[in-house]
């Protein structure tokens, strides 16, 4: 018997860079950031790197995605919030990675999202990469 091809979800998860994943990393796409020639993959259940292009990346990915920074793709159902950083903006994703926005692309995340987006969850994202410090306690004398 020929084997059926595959429809849906699987069939999307064996071509372009999904098909490169390790099959322990899935294919639930948070973030890719251009490291040279490599991409450092954030999935769901954890991280990797793949020799590819973030600019074919983000073309096979559409939609699913925005562009933050010339080196930063996110999807965007990893996007927990958007915050204010100096000037800029820093996308919070749902594993708690921080990523840059660039200036130029702060528009286009402020006419789709708004300014102070948060994303409603029952849960608050992993503190990875978030500046978790406790309250300061008044008259402790610490600076």
């Amino acid at each position: 018997l020929a084997p059926v091809p595959m429809a849906g979800p699987e069939a999307e998860a064996q071509t372009g860079i999904l098909r490169l994943l390790k099959p322990a990393l899935g294919t639930d796409l948070l973030a890719l950031k251009a490291d040279l020639n490599y991409l450092q993959v954030y999935t769901a259940a954890g991280e990797g790197m793949v020799l590819y292009s973030l600019a074919r990346a983000a073309e096979e990915l559409g939609d699913r995605g925005l562009m933050l920074h010339r080196s930063w793709w996110v999807a965007r159902s990893a996007l927990y919030r958007i915050k204010r950083s100096g000037n800029g903006l820093v996308c919070v994703l749902s594993n708690g990675m921080k990523v840059p926005v660039s200036r130029r692309r702060q528009k286009l995340l402020r006419d789709e999202f708004g300014v102070d987006f948060r994303r409603a969850a029952a849960e608050e994202p992993s503190p990875r990469g978030l500046d978790v410090r406790p309250p300061q306690q008044a008259g402790n004398g610490s600076e």
